[in-house]
């Protein structure tokens, strides 16, 4: 059903590293568990698309590993977390337009033991538009962007999607859509918001939580320039990832 979302949510930890969490329920029931298939999802791309933060952990298969995150952002493009990639994880954090990893194993794993050695622990600047690391910076744009988000649950990529049970997920009444290969629960208090995303089989999902809450996210001191450090040579981090946010999320008043 929602196959190009999970094939985004890979893509952007593939090749980087990446992370986020959290979970929340409204106060009333919002009647999402009455209405048709269509109607749900369409309400779930609206809510999206007014959407002020979110917390997304989890894991993701591919057709090679499974990728973990633990990720907290918000509307102005702020994101801080971690992120597990081919068995190593990162730290990472956006703000101000600018991307931050933290890694010793994932340079070294991805970028080779030299790169690995010469970062050590330092947070390190990863260069957008083009140069070392930029497809990191360009793929998280789908995290930070709720319109994008949006735009992929309104196609959905697995058919047509049909209604399923109602049922507790995280501790949040949801109902299920589902289309050829993924599940998608449904806040059925609040706002229309996903709960979580998992394939139609196996035991791994993405959960979405503490929505609109308050994420205030710090740009680390003394960070290194990745272009600087390795000279300008071509080698890039292409990880998987789960991470540990450097960002404070508190409700909102």
């Amino acid at each position: 059903m929602f196959r190009a979302l999970r094939r985004a949510l890979a893509l952007a930890v593939v090749p980087i590293v990446l992370a986020g969490c959290g979970g929340s329920s409204g106060p009333a029931d919002n009647g999402e568990g009455g209405k048709s298939a269509d109607q749900i999802l369409k309400d779930t791309v609206a809510a999206l698309r007014t959407a002020e933060s979110v917390h997304l952990y989890g894991n993701i298969p591919t057709s090679t590993e499974t990728i973990g995150m633990d990720l907290r952002y918000n509307r102005s493009g702020n994101l801080s977390g971690t992120i597990t990639v081919g068995g190593v994880n990162a730290d990472v954090v956006i703000t101000g337009g600018r991307t931050y990893l933290r890694g010793r194993a994932l340079f070294a794993k991805f970028g080779g033991d030299a790169a690995g050695s010469v970062i050590g622990d330092h947070w390190v600047t990863i260069p957008a538009g083009s140069g070392p690391g930029s497809e990191i910076v360009d793929s998280l744009g789908t995290f930070t962007d709720f319109n994008k988000l949006a735009d992929l649950f309104a196609s959905p990529s697995g058919g047509a999607v049909t209604k399923g049970a109602t049922s507790t997920i995280d501790g949040t009444p949801a109902v299920a859509l589902r289309d050829s290969d993924s599940i998608l629960y449904v806040s059925t208090r609040g706002k229309a918001y996903p709960v979580e995303l998992r394939p139609d089989t196996g035991k791994d999902a993405l959960h979405f939580g503490s929505w609109d809450q308050n994420v205030s996210v710090s740009a680390p001191r003394d960070a290194l320039d990745f272009s600087a450090v390795l000279g300008g040579s071509s080698a890039s981090p292409s990880p998987e990832a789960s991470a540990s946010p450097s960002a404070e999320a508190s409700p909102t008043p």
